[in-house]
């Protein structure tokens, strides 16, 4: 049996993990955190710096909220490119052999957006790459696009190609 060769995101995990180690380390300094200095096992003659633990673990949370926020940043600009929520999930790892791919998009909406709902619950905004115009993304819970996204321009290609995939998929079905 052979193991599987690691994903390019495991090889990363621990040049990030140094980078987010250091950042706390950053953060805590910065506030007055006092920082300490030990060997890394009993009798090793290398050395970690790290902050008071309780300064550290503000400094972390406050890494891991920016970081959210990065994520966010990501996914709005995926938006703003065309990406659709079903692949917006995948790259955030919610893809399991449980889910399907509707479940996938909704988790991904929602964990970026918010609970959302028909009645006009929390959306998701972004500017549209194609017409330049602020779009409401009301998410992936109805499959017409004139649903879920508000605010193309009359125009845009995008939205008429969305609106084109969606009859041709209901084979000129109605669209509201």
């Amino acid at each position: 049996m052979t193991t599987p060769e690691p994903t390019t995101e495991q090889n990363a995990w621990p040049d990030a993990y140094h980078a987010a180690s250091q950042a706390a380390l950053r953060i805590a300094q910065a506030s007055g955190a006092e920082i300490r200095e030990r060997p890394l096992w009993p009798g090793s003659y290398s050395t970690v710096r790290y902050a008071e633990p309780l300064a550290g673990i503000r400094a972390a949370v406050t890494a891991r909220d920016a970081a959210a926020r990065v994520v966010g940043d990501y996914v709005q600009r995926a938006r703003e490119d065309g990406a659709d929520w079903l692949d917006i999930g995948r790259a955030l790892g919610l893809e399991n052999e449980d889910r399907e791919p509707y479940d996938v998009a909704v988790a991904a909406y929602e964990r970026t957006a918010g609970e959302g709902s028909l009645s006009r619950g929390p959306a998701f905004g972004f500017t549209c790459g194609t017409c330049g115009q602020h779009v409401r993304d009301n998410g992936p819970y109805t499959a017409s696009p004139l649903d879920c996204e508000e605010g193309h321009a009359g125009d845009c290609s995008r939205m008429a190609g969305a609106v084109r995939a969606y009859r041709a998929q209901w084979e000129g079905g109605d669209d509201e």
